[in-house]
């Protein structure tokens, strides 16, 4: 079966969805042929792609049919899926906010799964650091570079809720570029 991965590219999503079509293509190429459909082949993020040895092309050069597409990010043109949907016998997409999506074949939410079902890279458990602890003494909070849909202000949110009953340090990854930068710090101090 030949499965295409349109996965969102652009600078301004961040890695995580390369990542996670990256740690599924891991798993998935064993059996199944994959090729990667991105915004922008010149897109920084695809050199992640180019450095596994995947195929990547253009959504606009998709010639040919898929079994399956597999859509991965917050910021496709409704133009855009109706060709891929025209140019795939099954479309799939994965969910962060657990949307109802018309066009899709099948949603999965893997955060409402729990979890136990979250996709990571395996890079991630190659580390040392990867051990729950029952007492901790530090908690980094962190949701990428872009972080568009304001999650790091969310989380913190709900931690003063139950900041009683934390008693660790917690530190946060706010990178400037972060477009609610200036809301979350007036949040901190």
């Amino acid at each position: 079966m030949l499965w295409g991965f349109r996965v969102d590219t652009n600078n301004n999503s961040g890695l995580g969805h390369v990542s996670r079509m990256l740690s599924i293509a891991e798993v998935l190429k064993k059996k199944e042929e994959i090729v990667f459909i991105v915004n922008n082949v010149n897109d920084s993020h695809c050199s992640h792609i180019k450095n596994l040895n995947y195929r990547f092309l253009e959504s606009r050069s998709l010639s040919f049919m898929l079994d399956v597409c597999l859509l991965d990010g917050y910021f496709f043109k409704s133009k855009e899926l109706e060709f891929l949907r025209n140019k795939s016998k099954k479309i799939i997409q994965i969910d962060d906010f657990d949307n109802n999506f018309k066009y899709t074949d099948q949603t999965i939410n893997f955060l409402s799964k729990g979890a136990e079902n979250v996709v990571v890279s395996n890079k991630f458990f190659e580390n040392d650091f990867f051990k729950i602890k029952k007492n901790v003494s530090n908690i980094l909070i962190t949701f990428g570079m872009a972080d568009n849909t304001n999650a790091t202000l969310l989380t913190l949110n709900a931690i003063k809720i139950i900041e009683t009953y934390i008693k660790a340090n917690i530190y946060i990854s706010l990178p400037t570029r972060n477009k609610y930068y200036k809301k979350i710090r007036n949040s901190i101090f």
